[in-house]
């Protein structure tokens, strides 16, 4: 037989179920004490600073390479450790435990690591106004309910002390008082086509879902079959009708003596000879009709890319055109 194998105890197969629950409770509270035991080598090794005499950068690498603990574990005995073991201060005295009450209980075996972990977890959470006979009480309330209750029943427990003990709740970080971080990134195509990509803060996200849910629900066609457009393809013609709306709306601010307006090349429409009246093609007819049904063009010159003049047409809405006064310049879609 190999060293340390054991055989099992006989005595067990004779036990009462009973019996052998009581054993089971007995036995983990001897692993409880001594699992606090090791506790308290732990801190006597941070203490006195062995990890680093012996080549580890720290304590929690000294646990992971001696123990094969992962970096979480080791995390977590080092908290235990310096929450629920005697320290000494730079005097020589000795200092007793961060937790008291938890670390007693410990010791005499009647908490589970989860318990320990989840009270160490709300206690230290407490913000600093709440006084030391406030902390103690709801220390010993835990450690109380504990004895009889998993560690997720101290979750709902350390919430309503909390509440009680902080009712306003911890102040908000100095990035929550911060002006939302909001991107939008363009890109204008060869095509013309527009590309973007970009991130909006939570409360302009859920703004633009809002607006956007309705316009983009799917709808029959006129000839009752199916809308077979995918949800992307609804999106985007939903931010569409989105923008039309907002730009016929005559809310928006005046850019450079001008509202929101479409431009065209004037390459783009068909011209009737002898005149100066302009006639949309087919294509751009059908577009037109689509995003401005009220719409009326009006012809001008802008530079294109190369800084050249070319004839445009710009197709604004039809409020927006009685607005100002008529110009020669202006002229309707024939």
């Amino acid at each position: 037989m190999a060293a340390g194998d054991e055989v099992a105890d006989p005595e067990l197969w004779m036990c009462k179920p009973r019996q052998l629950v009581d054993l089971l409770r007995a036995a983990e509270q001897d692993i409880r004490r001594r699992q606090a035991r090791a506790l308290d080598i732990v801190a006597a090794i941070h203490r006195n600073r062995v990890g680093k005499a012996l080549g580890h950068d720290n304590t929690m690498r000294l646990l992971q390479d001696n123990l094969l603990l992962s970096p979480t574990e080791a995390g977590r005995r080092l908290k235990r450790a310096l929450n629920l073991c005697s320290s000494q201060a730079l005097t020589g005295e000795t200092l007793v435990p961060k937790l008291g009450l938890v670390s007693d209980a410990m010791r005499r075996g009647e908490l589970a690591d989860s318990h320990i972990d989840t009270i160490l977890g709300i206690v230290n959470r407490l913000p600093a106004r709440v006084n030391i006979e406030e902390r103690e009480g709801a220390e010993a309330s835990l450690v109380e309910h504990a004895k009889h209750h998993p560690a997720r029943r101290l979750v709902e427990l350390g919430q309503r002390i909390h509440d009680h003990l902080d009712p306003d709740g911890p102040a908000p970080p100095e990035r929550e008082n911060e002006k939302p971080r909001r991107e939008l990134s363009l890109h204008t195509g060869r095509d013309g086509r527009l590309n973007f990509r970009g991130s909006f803060d939570g409360e302009t996200g859920t703004l633009l879902t809002e607006i956007l849910s309705p316009l983009a629900k799917p709808h029959p066609t006129q000839d009752g079959h199916r809308d077979e457009r995918s949800v992307s393809q609804r999106n985007g013609d939903a931010l569409a009708e989105a923008l039309n709306l907002v730009a016929d709306s005559g809310k928006l601010p005046v850019q450079g003596q001008e509202r929101p307006h479409l431009t065209i090349p004037w390459t783009g429409l068909g011209t009737a000879p002898g005149t100066s009246r302009c006639r949309v093609r087919a294509h751009r007819h059908r577009y037109l009709s689509r995003i401005r049904p009220q719409a009326r063009l009006r012809r001008g010159h802008h530079p294109d890319a190369s800084g050249q003049e070319q004839r445009t047409a710009q197709c604004c809405p039809h409020r927006t055109t009685h607005s100002r006064a008529p110009t020669k310049s202006t002229h309707s879609a024939g």
